[in-house]
């Protein structure tokens, strides 16, 4: 019994010992050295840190603008494409309709030089107005189709 107290004791003293000197190094001035030493660690490890940021934020930002005129470049060939095509398309059609008409005259022509010149007339006016109809009513489909393409 006796060697279990003496272990007892003799743990009590040093830890209490321990505690008292730990103590008195938290109430000395001992400990500055130390404080300075890990403030101007970690300043200088938070500049490093800042730094680091600063520059992988300039990175980013590069890297987006980048992607972005490569995006706006895209959309301007896209665009560039698409109003070349439907520009030929509508003088394409611009033309078809008009050769149409012309060959319509003709016919009609050859046909109506052998009756009388009112008839020729009439038919004229009728086909002259047919026609400036359908192209003014085929001219706003087709803007209203480019914008909305446009738009898009």
């Amino acid at each position: 019994m006796m060697p279990l107290k003496r272990k007892v004791v003799t743990i009590s003293l040093s830890l209490s010992t321990f505690l008292v000197m730990g103590t008195a190094y938290a109430y000395s001035e001992a400990s500055t050295p130390l404080q300075t030493w890990f403030k101007a660690q970690l300043f200088i490890h938070q500049q490093a840190i800042d730094s680091k940021l600063q520059q992988e934020i300039v990175t980013v930002r590069q890297a987006l603008d980048e992607s972005g005129k490569e995006s706006v470049e895209r959309a301007g060939v896209q665009l560039e494409k698409v109003t070349v095509d439907t520009g030929y398309k509508v003088v394409s059609s611009i033309d078809t309709a008009q050769q149409a008409y012309a060959d319509q005259l003709e016919r009609a022509s050859i046909l109506l030089s052998k009756s009388s010149r009112e008839t020729f007339d009439r038919y004229i006016q009728t086909s002259t107005n047919q026609m400036s109809n359908n192209l003014t009513q085929w001219a706003d489909e087709t803007i209203q189709g480019l914008t909305a393409k446009l738009g898009d």
